[in-house]
């Protein structure tokens, strides 16, 4: 119907000790402006949650349903932020899907921003609950969910891509769930506390390769010694793990920015989340004469000077156990803002094993979620599921003791 003029409002923010702050919240039809492109034209964000219907409290009928087909249909409806699922009923029926609204989109994939100047281009309410993607009754009985793709194809042109994992952790929960024909307990168990960091093998390999090469240096061979000890684990009282960890990133940092540069002068936004092994790996595997960073003369200094950086980011090669980064510091929110007692609120300080890319994920300020461990196989003695992904009154209750 024409232009139309943004709608402006002023939101007044007060800060402590000094003077409000105006903040201008410009808005469209579709949602607010957020930013501008490297053209300088405002982009503008729709959400689903801004939308009539985005949110609702259908998750409730979860417990009304009894089949995978009854329990999908109540999922797929449900007014919640996306969410992975996996259901399993009595009768050994399983499958995944999503929970959450997905809108349905005419005339563009939603791959990448575009102009909904035209009619031609938009979202028309939400997507029909028989068109959402699922996977039912799989061929080997088997379902796994770790932030991974689970399609392809239509299936992924109507989810999206917002950055999945890898997919190191969920190989490795699917090759462990493979090797069960009766699960206990502890079965799943030993599937959800894998530490194995079978994601670094190849690096460990490639740091090893690097240093055998090179010049010997004291450091070099206390850096070769600790990574060739080491037991492939994220375990806490190991150097080894942290050491290719580190090592890795040293390379990414080397390679990955002159390989964004042009793009980030651009749309200064743009990152690869999760995404920079494939490229990375290719490059120093196959070691491409032009796409060498400038500095170097050939990608065997490149490493080498990723590996040193190593030693020198740490001293005492020896004490850079994992643990010693990996402590686990939990506090309750009030206990910095309550003297004398505050201490009282905090957990002792844990070295944890694990990290993010293998099933056992933990930092020193996060670690893995209920929905991390969604596992499911249809001739098991036990599911794990997650509740806390999949039934709002499960998530309140879970909630209400830290009140």
């Amino acid at each position: 119907n024409g232009p139309k003029e943004f709608d402006r409002t002023i939101e007044r923010i007060t800060v402590k000790d000094q003077d409000d702050e105006l903040f201008e919240v410009v808005s469209t039809i579709w949602g607010p402006v957020i930013d501008e492109d490297h053209r300088g034209r405002p982009r503008v964000l729709i959400w689903v949650a801004h939308q009539a219907g985005g949110v609702n409290l259908r998750t409730m009928n979860f417990n009304t349903a009894h089949t995978v087909e009854q329990l999908l249909d109540i999922a797929n409806d449900a007014g919640i932020p996306a969410q992975n699922l996996l259901v399993v009923d009595r009768d050994g029926h399983l499958a995944w899907s999503i929970a959450g609204k997905i809108p349905w989109r005419f005339g563009f994939s939603g791959r990448r921003p575009t102009s909904w100047e035209s009619e031609t281009r938009g979202w028309n309410g939400w997507l029909p609950l028989a068109q959402y993607p699922r996977v039912v009754d799989p061929q080997e009985g088997r379902l796994w969910s770790a932030n991974n793709r689970h399609v392809s194809g239509k299936s992924l042109e109507i989810i999206g891509d917002e950055g999945y994992d890898v997919g190191a952790r969920a190989r490795q929960i699917r090759d462990g769930l493979r090797l069960l024909h009766q699960a206990t307990p502890t079965d799943m168990l030993t599937i959800q506390l894998d530490d194995r960091a079978l994601f670094y093998a190849h690096w460990r390999s490639l740091l090893l390769n690097t240093l055998a090469e090179a010049d010997a240096s004291p450091e070099r061979d206390r850096l070769a010694r600790l990574v060739d000890d080491w037991s492939g684990r994220a375990a806490p009282d190991y150097a080894g793990y942290r050491l290719v960890r580190d090592f890795r990133t040293k390379v990414v940092d080397r390679v990955l920015p002159p390989l964004l540069a042009p793009v980030r002068a651009r749309t200064p936004r743009v990152e690869l989340p999760g995404r920079d092994e494939t490229p990375v790996w290719s490059l120093v595997s196959e070691r491409p004469a032009h796409l060498l960073p400038v500095g170097y003369a050939d990608w065997d200094a490149l490493l080498l000077d990723a590996a040193d950086a190593v030693t020198l980011r740490h001293p005492d090669l020896a004490a850079a156990t994992w643990g010693a980064y990996n402590t686990l510091r939990m506090e309750h929110p009030m206990a910095s803002v309550l003297p004398g007692i505050g201490d009282r609120l905090m957990m002792p300080e844990v070295q944890q094993p694990g990290d993010q890319r293998m099933p056992r994920v933990s930092g020193p300020s996060f670690g893995v979620s209920q929905s991390e461990f969604e596992q499911l196989a249809a001739d098991s003695q036990i599911v794990i599921a997650s509740p806390g992904d999949t039934a709002f009154p499960t998530l309140v209750d879970s909630f209400l003791p830290v009140f």
